[in-house]
């Protein structure tokens, strides 16, 4: 695309989706747009925490892989530093027949112990973080949906769901929400992880994590990447980057389907 030259990515998502899946995005978009695109990983959180210091505010960044949650905050400081795209990863998973969703999968030990969500009660659970929506806040609208405020014994923030299903596997928690998609790979990655870990419950569907450009990004550069990503799926060179992370290519979203998220701000950063 004629006046990108360069075009900037940053994820918030790795390791849960392993950083292979954004250097594909980047391969692909720096051939179709004729732009360098670099991409870069911020560990430990799932989106920006400080207002003005995020890299989308200070414009050290054009497009951003973050949280719903996350989106949500940055949406609604004024002015918004960001933008979404209007695209966002559609994965291969029958219940979310082409829609861009994921689940928040109630993970815990393979061995008998828990049948239903209830008998989780006095349990020690691991979050993502405190931006997570499948990660963290899932389970807080489980918990509101049982009208109980102490149903665990203690909670663990664990910096990423990598670490929360390790941590799980050996036995230093009792369950951990992951995100569907993230989670599929992750046992595809790690054996002990499809032999001795098991989804209890899943809850949503809830929107995908969404893509955002910073705001004052040219309007021609956001419809370029837009357009770049709708098309990768279906695209043999797009597929092959897809593939190896269960990815078949990208749908529009919506603002609205965000909205059932709202409910979630009061918790956020």
């Amino acid at each position: 695309m004629d006046g990108l030259q360069k075009l900037r990515m940053i994820t918030y998502l790795t390791p849960g989706m392993p950083i292979g899946f954004y250097n594909g995005i980047a391969t692909y978009l720096g051939d179709v747009l004729k732009a360098k695109v670099s991409v870069e990983e911020v560990a430990g959180c799932s989106g920006p925490t400080t207002v003005g210091r995020d890299p989308l505010s200070r414009r050290e960044a054009d497009l951003a892989f973050l949280s719903s949650p996350s989106f949500l905050w940055l949406k609604n400081i004024k002015p918004s530093p960001v933008e979404l795209l209007g695209a966002a990863p559609v994965f291969q998973d029958n219940r979310f027949d082409g829609r861009p969703e994921t689940y928040c999968e109630i993970v815990v030990p393979d061995d008998g112990s828990f049948d239903a969500f209830e008998d989780l009660e006095g349990c020690l659970w691991g979050y993502t973080d405190l931006q997570s929506l499948t990660g963290y806040y899932g389970v807080l609208r489980k918990l509101e949906s049982l009208q109980s405020e102490h149903f665990f014994s203690g909670n663990m923030g664990t910096g990423n769901e990598l670490k929360s299903l390790q941590l799980l596997a050996e036995g230093e928690l009792d369950m951990a929400p992951v995100d569907a998609n993230m989670f599929r790979i992750a046992k595809r990655e790690n054996p002990a992880f499809q032999s001795n870990l098991k989804v209890l419950e899943s809850l949503g569907p809830y929107p995908v994590q969404p893509i955002v450009v910073r705001s004052g990004l040219p309007i021609e550069a956001k419809r370029a990447i837009e357009e770049a990503l709708l098309k990768m799926g279906s695209s043999p060179k797009g597929r092959a980057l897809l593939d190896p992370w269960g990815c078949a290519g990208f749908a529009a979203p919506a603002e609205g389907d965000y909205s059932s998220e709202k409910l979630l701000a009061h918790y956020g950063p």
